[in-house]
């Protein structure tokens, strides 16, 4: 008969024999030891972490010197900037130095060049602050807004246009803009597209319509780029200055034509086209002191200075017809430019 004793001490050496055989199978298992121990996992050699940060500092360091980079060249665009500004007072031109078909042929000429993943929009935005502020540097540089009516509208567009540190004033009425431009007062004036309904107030539009060389003109539309596919942009708004427009190669001409009687739109489309222009009527008003009279705002494809044979010809058919201003069609992101 087996004793206790002996019965222990087998079955406790078959059961650490079977232990040593469970464990041999264990990976984790360290020969000649007694013990099991805890898996442990594998860390990145040093070697390999200290590259990973060393290639971090350097593309950083890059960084850096294309900042440098940038600055430098912004620093030298402003100083040849002051060169043509001298240039320009040496050979009499007016005080104020802002070029906007200038600025748009730059705008126009970066997006078509642009590449990478860097938005588009926020690049064309970068610019148009750095425009405003080398137009700054140049003279004095305020702009008049149109608080009424959803003037808002005018004040944020004026700020993203010409730059978030030029100083802005608001009026109550397009023709208090007007009237300050023309005084000199502010250099330019920011006020609203008309919706294409008829007006009530007195034409405001009247005002532009002088022979005057330094008369105010229609020169910008803003903003300048969209993304809306809309022919027309309802929170749109023209610019007002002392300039005479350029011609870019993709304009907008605006016009004022006054005739006895009144016509319905379509007419006036039909009359407009007979004349060699592609336009739409923006704004009707009706003078109740002369209800005779009719008075039409237009917008038309392409670019015509005072006197060009387009405005004559709508002369002779409407009795009067003046050029406002003309403007560089803006960028549209995605579609085809708005007219107006």
């Amino acid at each position: 008969m087996e004793t206790g004793a002996r019965r222990q001490c087998r079955f406790g050496a078959a059961g650490a024999s079977g232990a040593r055989r469970a464990d041999a199978s264990l990976p984790w298992r360290q020969f000649g030891a007694s013990v099991f121990r805890a898996p442990i996992l594998a860390a990145p050699p040093i070697a390999t972490v200290m590259t990973h940060d060393r290639s971090l500092d350097d593309l950083r360091r890059e960084i850096d010197a294309i900042d440098d980079r940038l600055h430098d060249a912004l620093v030298r665009r402003t100083e040849i900037v002051g060169r043509i500004s001298a240039l320009k007072r040496r050979g009499g031109d007016g005080p104020l130095a802002l070029r906007p078909g200038r600025e748009a042929r730059i705008l126009r000429r970066l997006a078509a060049r642009h590449r990478g993943a860097f938005p588009l929009p926020s690049l064309l935005r970068m610019w148009r602050e750095l425009l405003a502020g080398q137009v700054s540097i140049q003279g004095e540089m305020s702009v008049g807004v149109v608080a009424a009516g959803g003037g808002g509208r005018c004040r944020d567009l004026a700020r993203d246009h010409f730059g978030s540190a030029t100083p802005l004033r608001e009026y109550s009425s397009n023709r208090h803009v007007i009237h300050d431009v023309w005084r000199g007062n502010i250099a330019v004036g920011v006020i609203p597209v008309p919706d294409g309904g008829d007006h009530t107030e007195a034409a405001w539009w009247r005002l532009l319509a002088s022979n005057v060389e330094r008369a105010p003109r229609i020169v910008a539309r803003l903003p300048f780029w969209s993304e809306d596919t809309a022919s027309a942009d309802p929170a749109a708004a023209w610019a007002v200055a002392k300039l005479a427009p350029e011609e870019t190669g993709d304009d907008a001409t605006v016009a004022a034509l006054e005739r006895v009687g009144d016509v319905s739109r379509d007419r006036l489309r039909r009359d407009l086209g007979e004349s060699g222009l592609k336009a739409e009527t923006l704004a009707v008003w009706r003078d109740p002191d002369k209800p005779e009279r009719t008075s039409y705002l237009i917008v038309a494809d392409g670019f015509f200075a005072p006197g060009a044979p387009p405005l004559r010809a709508l002369a002779e058919r409407f009795g009067e017809a003046a050029a406002l201003g003309s403007y560089a069609r803006p960028i549209r992101l995605s579609g085809e430019a708005p007219r107006v």
